[in-house]
């Protein structure tokens, strides 16, 4: 096995073409000894993140880190609640797997200025568009402290209807 210097692993880092080695903890992938081995990560990772969106844009139901369009902008959707209100946010994390995603940092979004009486999930009807976004899942898909990996994915975009509320 030939080992890496910290040098090489910065240069790889730094010019990897679809940018999720930028997504890493630095010493998760420091710390794999091997630039072959970071590659086969990366490239395993990138694979699993080319499934989660296919298997995500095939749901027809609003889920969490999916856009929401409305009249003053475009903003993610952090927060389906049980009795079918919703939050949008600017600032959240979005963790995706294969049957799904959940938001995380929702906390109600200030510089969002929208009636919580149209913020239904009902008054959601879907485009035609997609949008990447960012979002993160674990490195090989196996949780553990330093194994998130940051990259972005289309996700899709929905309309929101004020009239219907």
């Amino acid at each position: 096995m030939a080992y890496m210097t910290y040098e090489e692993l910065v240069e790889f880092i730094n010019n990897e073409k679809t940018g999720i080695a930028k997504g890493y903890d630095f010493q998760y992938l420091r710390d794999t000894f091997s630039l072959d081995k970071v590659k086969r990560i990366i490239d395993n990772d990138l694979k699993h993140f080319e499934e989660i969106e296919k298997s995500l844009l095939q749901k027809t139901e609003p889920k969490e880190g999916d856009f929401v369009k409305y009249d003053d902008g475009i903003s993610r959707l952090s927060r389906i609640h049980s009795d079918g209100s919703i939050q949008l946010s600017e600032n959240i994390g979005v963790f995706v797997w294969h049957n799904g995603s959940e938001a995380s940092g929702c906390i109600w979004d200030p510089n969002i200025k929208l009636d919580r009486d149209v913020l239904k999930i009902e008054n959601l009807v879907l485009t035609n568009e997609v949008q990447k976004g960012k979002c993160w899942m674990f490195s090989e898909l196996e949780s553990g402290g330093g194994r998130g990996v940051y990259h972005n994915i289309n996700f899709r975009v929905w309309e929101l209807k004020r009239g219907a509320a």
